[in-house]
């Protein structure tokens, strides 16, 4: 029974490596596919579309694994169409070669903390912490750079990082025996998708949609409509 509980314990971070790898796939292709047959806001609703058919089926996950697969595969392929509407607004031309390249750094990135992971289990928290603080320094790094130089290398490096940062969070909690590694990693990619949407979303409307939060307070919002 030990011995088994130790094999699933080192197989699920495995899992979640994978997952991660298989997900960056769908993520360049589906987006190289949507933005070639959406325009702006269709690759988004198109994206929210298929994860909401995502739900249904990450629900039925306790009555077979399988599903949570699919809930995966379907929110990786979301993800995709989503991100095609920022291309499609940007005007960018996608580079297959360049986003491949721009995915090398997240991956490289969860590879050591898997490595890690294996070795040293008892501080799994700990090195998983690690990779989403030097992810986050990444994502920063990205974005400046994207602003400055411009290019699908670095603005497609930072989806990409977003992207694996949850699986570095999927891959903290899940090396548990009491955790349903598969649940978790299609919980994740709903997170992903959600999050990556939110900055679609917010660069294709150019900020819009922070007025409806008053961002700035109530009283800077008042001073604005008496401009108005």
């Amino acid at each position: 029974m030990t011995n088994t509980k130790q094999i699933n314990t080192n197989l699920k971070p495995a899992i979640v490596f994978l997952s991660s790898l298989v997900a960056t796939g769908i993520f360049i292709f589906s987006t190289l596919f949507a933005t070639s047959v959406c325009t702006k806001w269709y690759g988004l609703l198109i994206g929210v579309a298929l994860m909401l058919v995502a739900i249904p089926i990450h629900c039925q996950g306790e009555k077979s694994k399988v599903y949570y697969v699919l809930s995966f595969l379907v929110n990786s392929v979301a993800n995709g169409f989503s991100l095609s509407a920022f291309y499609n607004d940007q005007n960018e031309a996608l580079n297959v070669g360049e986003m491949l390249k721009a995915c090398v750094l997240p991956i490289a990135l969860l590879f050591v903390v898997f490595l890690l992971v294996q070795f040293f289990p008892e501080i799994k928290k700990y090195i998983c912490i690690s990779g989403v603080v030097i992810g986050c320094v990444m994502l920063v790094a990205f974005i400046v750079l994207s602003v400055k130089q411009g290019g699908v290398f670095f603005s497609f490096g930072f989806f990409a990082i977003l992207l694996s940062l949850f699986s570095h969070c999927v891959m903290g909690v899940t090396a548990n025996n009491k955790r349903d590694g598969l649940r978790d990693i299609s919980f994740g990619s709903f997170g992903a998708f959600i999050i990556i949407s939110i900055v679609v979303l917010f660069v294709i409307s150019d900020g819009e949609i922070l007025e409806g939060f008053d961002v700035g307070g109530g009283e800077s919002s008042k001073k604005s409509k008496r401009n108005k």
